[in-house]
């Protein structure tokens, strides 16, 4: 081979390595261009149907003519009830959102006056004064998943207000007169009247909450605690 014809292979292999180089710079500007013009998922937060239940003053998630009405029994200082936050997340956005049934939330406290659990049970139903129960209950049980059950105190659930975009003075206001506390008297005497032994405990009931019963195991057993969302499901399913 003459060196006019190694120097001519050279300057070829040379040009062809440019060439490639240069494509893939526009493969990926133009990967880089498609990606920044794709639309971006929606947000997968759930859009709730927020109101009452009835007189009762226990927030009510989805809507109240469902032919399946579930009730959570909930201590926001219950470590289970922590635990089983993410399976009623997964009932309303798989359930309620749906429009097969709706959620009452029945708030349990361990003591009142200035008890986390007080504070926390008033933080939400104050909250949901202002249309934002569902945002507070989850900021709420994030408090505790993060820094523990104990963990609520004024300072603490003024600022999730202010998270959430309510107003902070009104919520503090909300507390410190207790204007929630007869709906947290009411749900604990549905409590008493539905044998309530652990929380948190889920019922049903399809008369519109006239009468609730529990979810009950393959056994016949009734479950005291934590239904699973198999079993929820289930029930929906057959409605």
């Amino acid at each position: 081979m003459t060196s006019n014809e190694t120097a001519r292979r050279e300057k070829t292999g040379m040009l062809i390595l440019v060439i490639g180089g240069v494509l893939i710079v526009i493969a990926l500007i133009v990967t880089t261009v498609l990606q920044s013009s794709a639309p971006t998922a929606p947000s997968t937060s759930p859009s709730v149907l927020q109101g009452q239940f009835s007189d009762t003053g226990m927030p009510l998630l989805g809507a109240p003519n469902a032919s399946i009405l579930l009730i959570e029994f909930s201590n926001f200082s219950c470590p289970g009830c922590a635990q089983y936050h993410a399976t009623i997340k997964q009932i309303v956005e798989q359930h309620v959102n749906s429009g097969k049934a709706a959620l009452v939330f029945a708030p349990m406290i361990f003591r009142d006056g200035d008890d986390p659990s007080y504070i926390a049970a008033q933080a939400a139903l104050c909250a949901s004064k202002q249309g934002k129960f569902w945002q507070m209950h989850n900021a709420l049980f994030e408090v505790h998943l993060q820094r523990g059950g104990r963990s609520y105190t004024l300072p603490v659930v003024e600022q999730l207000a202010r998270d959430l975009a309510l107003d902070a003075d009104a919520l503090r206001a909300c507390i410190i007169a207790e204007e929630t506390r007869p709906s947290i008297i009411n749900a604990v005497t549905l409590a008493e009247q539905v044998g309530l032994e652990y929380t948190p405990s889920l019922l049903y009931s399809r008369d519109g909450g006239k009468t609730w019963n529990w979810f009950t195991a393959p056994d016949g057993s009734r479950y005291n605690a934590q239904v699973p969302l198999e079993v929820v499901a289930r029930l929906i399913a057959a409605r």
